[in-house]
């Protein structure tokens, strides 16, 4: 929908270009805080830890359109880094959480 603002059609076409892009930005945003609004119920309804994480590391890369992504945990000796679960799409390669112990070294 084109608004008129002006008897100038180049303002015109610039501020309905604005508000064609102030209503995409509105509409991602709001896209956003559904998708944290699914998170936090998912996250408040889990009690497994590794589907907890498998939930932060989907959505997250979802979020964010990244390639990869790593989970890591305090070691219980709180000395160390541990990986919980990797994910790399370009390397095809998802390694830990619901679907198995991290087959890399620790």
């Amino acid at each position: 929908m084109d608004y008129n603002f002006s008897k100038n059609q180049k303002i015109n076409q610039t501020l309905n270009l604005v508000v064609t892009n102030l209503s995409q930005m509105a509409e991602e945003q709001l896209n956003h805080i559904n998708q944290l609004t699914k998170i936090g119920k998912s996250l408040s309804s889990e009690t497994d830890l590794d589907r907890i994480f498998d939930l932060i590391l989907d959505e997250g890369i979802s979020f964010t359109n990244a390639d990869a992504a790593t989970i890591y945990m305090v070691s219980d000796d709180a000395q160390a880094l541990e990986f919980e679960l990797v994910y790399n799409a370009s390397m095809n390669k998802r390694d830990g959480g619901s679907r198995g112990p991290w087959a890399g070294l620790r």
